[in-house]
């Protein structure tokens, strides 16, 4: 199973692919790839504001590349090139995600029938 370190790490790299390479290439002097690769690790992109909620989120305009959000949301004069965006809906970001989720579920089930089985051998019955 995936954790949410190994999630984290990937919309990372997938981030900065999609800002060397593609439609949403914005790569002329490599601050803004250097900056998002710097200003971003797994620990500062997870949080979990409440029991089984987790968040990964990546800093697309940080501190020595605020214009990061220009690229990523476009301007007036600008289309957007959202590189993180795209990373986001990846079909391989997705399949992590879902395979942590299923595997968060199925750690609930197991922990779930534990306490069953716990609560019917006190009851006096057999648990096989």
């Amino acid at each position: 199973m995936k954790t949410l370190k190994d999630i984290a790490g990937l919309y990372k790299t997938l981030a900065e692919a999609n800002l060397v390479s593609g439609p949403t290439r914005a790569y002329k002097t490599g601050n803004l790839l250097n900056q998002v690769s710097s200003r971003n690790n797994a620990n500062s992109m997870i949080s979990t504001p409440s029991k089984g909620v987790y968040v990964i989120s990546l800093n697309y305009s940080p501190e020595g590349a605020t214009y990061g959000k220009f690229v990523e949301e476009g301007t007036r004069y600008m289309d957007a090139r959202p590189f993180a965006e795209n990373a986001a809906n990846s079909p391989e970001l997705k399949r992590a995600i879902d395979n942590f989720v299923m595997g968060k579920v199925d750690e609930l089930l197991v922990e779930w029938q534990s306490k069953m089985n716990n609560k019917m051998s006190n009851a006096g019955f057999v648990v096989s």
